[in-house]
């Protein structure tokens, strides 16, 4: 299940075991990742109006994540627990899909988990 919260970003719960709801980067990375595609498709439609309004609704979007979800100390995504705001501080390979979707592959980011995998 997927649900939308005040902060911007998206919760997920995982299994049936596990329905402690929480925020993670491959959700929210996804969702950049469409409203940037949303933007690409109206560009080429003709519709520049929208496709302003759907690459601010991305920036802003990724914005919010990184604020979040980017853990400049481990240099890489973390997840972050609903309702008490708790790190989960680790590297999780759910942690690399938000750079598949293309997301968070500014230079800063990227040079910062180049350098922990070395």
């Amino acid at each position: 299940m997927v649900a939308p919260f005040s902060n911007g970003i998206t919760s997920t719960t995982t299994t049936s075991y596990d329905l402690v709801p929480y925020y993670r980067s491959n959700v929210n990375a996804y969702m950049v990742a469409v409203a940037q595609i949303i933007a690409d498709v109206a560009k080429i439609s003709g519709n520049d109006s929208l496709a302003m309004q759907c690459n601010s609704a991305a920036s802003n979007f990724y914005a919010r994540i990184r604020d979040i979800l980017w853990n400049q100390g481990l240099q890489f995504w973390i997840d972050v627990y609903r309702g008490n705001n708790l790190l989960v501080l680790g590297r999780t390979l759910i942690g690399y899909l938000s750079f598949r979707f293309g997301v968070g592959t500014n230079p800063e980011i990227v040079m910062g988990l180049e350098a922990r995998l070395n």
